[in-house]
């Protein structure tokens, strides 16, 4: 067993704890001043409150599209489903253009980028609070509409690696809408690892602020 003492954990070392923790990954999507679409990837997301239902979300510091969630004052939470990787690396780079490559269009009531190909459910929030915490800030939303695009299974990314949810279904291996597994097969219940060779920017900053 390793032991650092607090003073001494840098930012390897939390990086290096956190991959342990898996977790969804999401696009939040909002819109500039001049109503151009922006993005990130997002795995800092938490439930915070269901009367009335709340979530968190924590953005780098430097983002252009914290500054426009902000100035908005809404933006939406892409869950994005197994084959949704794509966009999920799309969002994670430094492109200006990244729109151009990722199907997506504009949720009914408040024109947020909503990323029909890639998201198996799109929550809209309403900004509530926005409280900067070290090189990230904790950005608060009332949810005020959620969509469902498509049954399939979710996407995961942990210790490096995508995979997707595990059970099957009636979209096959991966999808939603089976028993979710089997207690006498531990191989049924097993994450199906996408691509393990390949190691992305999976934060909400990451090496680029979108």
């Amino acid at each position: 067993m390793t032991r650092i003492d607090g003073t001494a954990v840098g930012a390897g070392d939390f990086r290096e704890l956190m991959t342990g923790f898996p977790t969804g990954v999401t696009v939040l999507t909002t819109l500039d001043a001049e109503g151009v679409p922006m993005g990130l990837t997002c795995t800092s997301l938490c439930a915070v409150s269901l009367e009335p239902p709340m979530l968190l979300v924590c953005i780098d510091n430097r983002s252009r599209t914290l500054r426009a969630v902000q100035a908005q004052g809404f933006f939406a939470v892409n869950m994005l489903h197994r084959h949704g990787r794509a966009a999920a690396e799309v969002f994670a780079a430094g492109a200006h253009d990244r729109f151009s490559s990722i199907e997506w269009s504009a949720t009914g009531d408040r024109g947020l980028p909503r990323l029909t190909g890639h998201a198996h459910t799109v929550a809209e929030c309403r900004v509530h609070s926005s409280t900067p915490a070290g090189d990230h800030t904790v950005v608060i939303g009332g949810v005020v509409a959620v969509e469902h695009l498509a049954a399939r299974a979710p996407l995961l990314y942990g210790l490096r690696e995508y995979a997707a949810w595990p059970g099957g279904g009636p979209g096959g291996p991966g999808e939603t809408g089976g028993s979710g597994g089997n207690a006498a097969d531990p191989m049924v219940n097993r994450v199906e690892a996408l691509d393990p060779a390949v190691t992305p920017p999976m934060t909400s900053s990451g090496r680029t602020v979108p």
